[in-house]
C-alpha cells in the first residue's frame, strides 16, 4: 500500500470507501522494467488547472492519465468536487508510455461561481509506481 493522499474537502476514510480497487499488470521480468507511473495530465499548457474542463458545455470533466513508466497498469481515477461530492472511474489498463482519458459529469451545483476539484489517480496506492507523489492535482472550471 502506497502513501495515502489527502483532500482539502473530504476525509481520507470517506474517499477510500468510494475508491475502486486496482491492480498492476506486469509486462516484463521483475527488476528489468521501471514501474508504472500514473500522472493526471492537463490538455492546456497555458492554464493547466483549466485543462480538464469541457469548455463547450461546462458539465463534463475530461481527465487524461498518462503512464510514464515502463509497465502497464490499471488506473482508478477519483475526483473530489467542492462542495464535497465524489466521482470515480476505472480506466482499465494503460500501457507503458501511453495515456487514457475518462470523462465524468460534474455534479449539479458545483459552480459557485466556479467549480473547483481535486484529481486523485490510484488513490489507494494499489499500483507500484516509480513516483507516488505525482498522482494528485487540483483544477477549476470557470462558471458560465
Amino acid at each position: 500500500m502506497g502513501t495515502r493522499k489527502t483532500s482539502r474537502w473530504i476525509d481520507w476514510a470517506h474517499l477510500a470507501v468510494v475508491a475502486l480497487a486496482v491492480s498492476a499488470a506486469c509486462s516484463g521480468p521483475a527488476g528489468r522494467d521501471r514501474p508504472a507511473d500514473l500522472v493526471p495530465v492537463s490538455t492546456r499548457t497555458d492554464l493547466a488547472s483549466l485543462g480538464f474542463c469541457d469548455t463547450a458545455d461546462n458539465v463534463m470533466l475530461s481527465v487524461t492519465v498518462a503512464n510514464t513508466g515502463e509497465i502497464a497498469a490499471e488506473a482508478t481515477l477519483v475526483i473530489v468536487f467542492e462542495p464535497p461530492e465524489i466521482r470515480a472511474a476505472r480506466m482499465g489498463s494503460i500501457g507503458a508510455g501511453l495515456s487514457g482519458t475518462a470523462t465524468l459529469q460534474m455534479p449539479p451545483g458545483c459552480f459557485n461561481p466556479d467549480c473547483d476539484f481535486e484529481i486523485f489517480v490510484d488513490p489507494l496506492g494499489d499500483v507500484a509506481e516509480s513516483d507516488e507523489g505525482n498522482n494528485h492535482t487540483t483544477g477549476r472550471c470557470i462558471g458560465p
